[in-house]
């Protein structure tokens, strides 16, 4: 297949991708081959049936690694935060993490991959496996499951040791090593997108590209004058479609260099010179005092016979050095219209752009005009990237993909604003976890529960242990000698963090010293309610609050609640896409941060943010919905009534009258 009839395919994969539809594809195409080990043809059938699962359960891993961008487990910081990745489907369903964000560098490692894929594989064997079918065998389990998995050069392999004896006709066996290679260059590909994400976040290329996009784009304003009398206006709205339409085109042009791409039209000498030929005719141009502005190739001499190649602007523009050795892997970026973004551009007008034109003063000079414009624009908008290894699989391909923002600050890149902080998730290690001390505790868990006026133990309640950047489930509270309770070993480390868990309740975590030989934990439980919104219209002129009145078909709010009380309790909702918040089940201190705006403008209209928001738990104990109130003034037509606006929004002023109510 020529790189034309490849790159072709890679967009198709890349579209299968999305719709998360690769791994069943994946099973269908690629049939793994039995290792060739001695194996006792008695006990062939569940050699078989262990072995089997294991390459199924290392293939799904391997997939869904690539699906969410190397991690199978995504962490809850990214998960319950719909910033921090990119929703693919419109449910938020299928999701890809952000590798940076807000400063943050969210790529996992490859030893954090590696481990997870053995843990994935190490709790789905059992039941994968599933002897029931295989009755003529009587299985005995031997020891526990261990899991390594290597990522290489070439292969993925996965060694698994599963302790068995197995009796058959009257005559025992022991099995218990199983090893499966899967021939996909994972970790080649990990490595090339790394280096991708980290050269985006050092020479912000991307942003770069989409500022050059954008300039040579008649349809996006951004610098202009002419002598017309006429003011030039443009709906934002417009030039934000305009935007996306621009990116959705250009965006696949994107090659890095010494990967698989297409050719160019040209030799790369070629453009070298064109370059050059173009740098010496803007060099002339400039030392020119006047000059045909309608015809300016006409005031240079030299000038190109031939017109540049249709993809010189790719060449010079959408062409990227990430430091990466010759390889035979693609990339590709991709960009969906329907995907939210951020746009703005100022100065704006209620969402109208216009030139500003001065006209002369003087009663001879009234038809002369100068027509000018700058615009500025704040963007972020996100960007999928997709690495494939066109040979894996027997050459049924597999794609890893990933994704993270462009960030766009007065028409400049602004990813070095943030700084780059170390994103650490806490992974398993199952050799660490598999290793106990003598150290053995106790842990309890005490929560109200539904119409109990008592807090009482709870069962079910996960508790974690955390050694710094190590994390190992320890078990769940059962029933045990009259209370619900877990007594479990503990892997060595000093003063761990440990973590308990149940549904419907918030997070707790405590240190654990070194002489405690129990520890308890009290669970706040969350309350679910429904959302009710009351909007009210602002009199400027009288300086008050009108009477409330609903949400209209056409407006969104944006809600974010948190407690300085407990800084795990975050929500982010979109409403009327999502209908409930949780508060928790006690007396608590919350921050409400309220953003009314137009679903398909991305206009904001109002809100309100309510601080230190005191809110007894007898208030909403027996209630099932809550009231949240904003304000809304006239819309701001100018920089002085933008501003009252946001003044509004973040003051104390009606602080009572906007506290949430419940029913």
């Amino acid at each position: 297949m020529d790189k034309k009839g490849q790159l072709t395919m890679f967009i198709i994969l890349g579209l299968v991708i999305l719709l998360a539809i690769s791994i069943s594809i994946y099973f269908l195409q690629y049939a793994p081959e039995v290792p060739t080990v001695q194996i006792e043809n008695d006990i062939l059938p569940v050699f078989n049936a262990v072995f089997l699962c294991v390459n199924n359960l290392a293939l799904e891993g391997v997939n869904k690694l690539g699906l969410q961008g190397g991690y199978l487990s995504v962490p809850s910081m990214i998960k319950n935060n719909p910033l921090a990745r990119l929703d693919l489907t419109k449910s938020g369903s299928f999701s890809v993490p952000y590798w940076y964000y807000e400063g943050e560098n969210r790529m996992p490692n490859l030893d954090q991959m590696q481990t997870e894929l053995s843990v994935f594989i190490k709790n789905n064997l059992k039941e994968c496996a599933d002897f029931s079918s295989l009755s003529q065998f009587e299985i005995e389990e031997k020891g526990n499951i261990t899991v390594n998995s290597f990522f290489g050069d070439q292969n993925v392999a996965v060694d698994v040791k599963w302790p068995l004896r197995i009796k058959t006709n009257n005559k025992f066996f022991d099995q218990e090593n199983y090893r499966t290679e899967l021939d996909v260059r994972l970790k080649k590909v990990h490595e090339l997108a790394e280096k991708i994400m980290k050269s985006e976040n050092k020479n912000e290329f991307l942003e770069k590209s989409t500022i050059a996009l954008m300039s040579g784009n008649p349809n996006i304003p951004m610098d202009g004058m002419s002598n017309s009398c006429q003011p030039e206006k443009w709906r934002l709205k417009n030039v934000e479609q305009n935007f996306k339409e621009l990116i959705k085109a250009n965006l696949p042009h994107v090659r890095i260099m010494n990967t698989e791409t297409l050719d160019f039209l040209l030799d790369e000498k070629e453009y070298f010179s064109l370059k050059k030929t173009n740098e010496r005719i803007n060099a002339e141009l400039n030392a020119l005092k006047e000059y045909d502005t309608s015809n300016p190739l006409s005031a240079v001499g030299n000038v190109p016979k031939n017109d540049a190649p249709d993809d010189a602007f790719d060449y010079n523009n959408l062409r990227f050095n990430v430091d990466t050795p010759s390889t035979s892997l693609q990339v590709g970026f991709y960009f969906n219209p329907d995907w939210k973004i951020l746009f703005n551009a100022q100065p704006n007008d209620g969402g109208l752009l216009s030139s500003n034109v001065v006209r002369g003063e003087n009663k001879f000079l009234k038809f002369l005009c100068v027509n000018n414009y700058h615009f500025t624009y704040d963007i972020i908008y996100p960007v999928l990237v997709s690495v494939r290894d066109s040979s894996a699989f027997d050459d049924a391909g597999f794609v890893y993909q990933f994704a993270f923002p462009i960030l766009i600050n007065n028409n400049h890149g602004d990813r070095k604003a943030f700084g780059l902080k170390r994103f650490v998730n806490p992974y398993f290690d199952s050799e660490y976890c598999d290793k106990k001390s003598d150290r053995e505790v106790e842990f309890r868990a005490l929560g109200f529960e539904q119409n109990v006026p008592i807090a009482s133990e709870l069962d079910d309640v996960s508790i974690e242990f955390v050694c710094g950047p190590k994390s190992c489930p320890l078990g769940e509270t059962k029933s045990r000698r009259g209370s619900y309770n877990l007594l479990a070993q503990l892997p060595n480390c000093g003063n761990p963090f440990i973590k308990a868990r149940k549904d419907s309740y918030l997070p707790e975590q405590k240190m654990l010293l070194s002489n405690d030989q129990e520890l308890n934990f009290e669970l706040t439980e969350l309350k679910n309610l429904k959302i009710d919104l009351l909007i009210y219209e602002y009199d400027d002129y009288a300086q008050k609050l009108l009477d409330p009145v609903l949400m209209s078909a056409r407006q969104n709010l944006l809600i974010y609640v948190s407690s300085p009380d407990h800084e795990d309790f975050q929500q982010y909702i979109n409403y009327p896409e999502e209908l409930t918040l949780d508060l928790m089940g006690k007396d608590s201190i919350y921050n409400f941060e309220l953003f009314l705006g137009l679903k398909d403008l991305g206009t904001m209209l109002g809100g309100k943010v309510l601080e230190n928001v005191k809110i007894n738990y007898d208030e909403f104990s027996d209630k099932n919905t809550i009231v949240l109130k904003v304000l809304k003034p006239s819309l701001p037509s100018n920089d002085e009534e933008r501003a009252r606006m946001q003044e509004l929004i973040y003051s104390t002023e009606f602080f009572d009258e906007l506290r949430p109510e419940f029913k």
